[in-house]
């Protein structure tokens, strides 16, 4: 995972890409924001993306469909800094988050030490990091595995505690690179509906990839839809139906208008 702060010099010119912290605000989780604008990235001559402009803000959900190999996961590494792009720009604000589809626990290390590891190799002492990370275990529903190893944890406890170290790295935006992807349908639809209430809590700004039309419907505030590569935003559609009670979408008239109209776009 990896942790940007806006208040931070991240570097200028990426070979044609700006990666731009914008300037720190008081209230920061308001004024949290990422925001990708012509972004392109080819490999080996083979262009990815081209031309990609998206925004995720405030305290929204955004979730990113499409086919395989469209560059959705190229996308959040060129946003997180791990890959240069070839052009565009990146603006953003606050401090962000980056879960990538595995769950990066060691497996030497128990819970506690796992979830805070990114906060002491931010310069926190073991204590401090500790300390701010307990309260959080009830809330992220692993409280009593702090001093257990990832091999004695499910699936989906294990992306609990890997949700809950992106978190405290980042507390504004977090990036979801399928975050329920790998688990069974029942454990997902779970996880699906602790997000929900864990992201009423805590209040940040999350960006996912999902190949799953069902689940960006249910989590999001808005979808964008990606072509096939060399991919660009097809289309940007707002879920506005339960917003403040998005676990009662599922079974809603309005859920399958909303899933005719992606499939019937992607």
């Amino acid at each position: 995972m990896t942790c940007f702060d806006g208040a931070a010099s991240v570097g200028g010119g990426r070979e044609g890409c700006q990666i731009v912290p914008a300037r720190e605000s008081k209230n920061a989780a308001k004024a949290a924001f990422i925001e990708a604008r012509s972004v392109r990235k080819s490999f080996d001559g083979v262009p990815v993306l081209d031309g990609v402009s998206m925004r995720v803000s405030g305290s929204e959900t955004v979730s990113i469909l499409g086919p395989s190999g469209c560059g959705k996961s190229t996308l959040m590494n060129i946003i997180t800094g791990l890959i240069p792009a070839d052009g565009g720009d990146i603006c953003f604000a606050g401090r962000i988050g980056y879960m990538q589809q595995k769950d990066m626990l060691l497996p030497w290390k128990t819970i506690m030490a796992n979830v805070t590891l990114p906060r002491i190799i931010g310069g926190a002492d073991r204590r401090e990091a500790e300390a701010e990370a307990s309260p959080y275990f009830e809330m992220f529903g692993i409280e009593g595995y702090e001093n257990k190893y990832p091999r004695e944890l499910s699936g989906g406890m294990r992306r609990r505690a890997s949700f809950l170290s992106a978190f405290l790295i980042s507390g504004d935006v977090m990036l979801l690179d399928e975050p329920f992807g790998a688990l069974d349908s029942i454990t997902r639809g779970r996880m699906q509906r602790w997000l929900i209430d864990v992201k009423r809590k805590v209040g940040v700004a999350i960006m996912l990839i999902t190949h799953d039309v069902e689940e960006a419907i249910l989590l999001s505030d808005r979808v964008y839809l990606m072509s096939d590569k060399p991919s660009r935003v097809r289309d940007e559609i707002e879920v506005d139906f339960f917003a403040d009670e998005k676990s009662r979408r599922l079974l809603s008239p309005e859920f399958m208008e909303y899933k005719k109209r992606i499939l019937d776009s992607l």
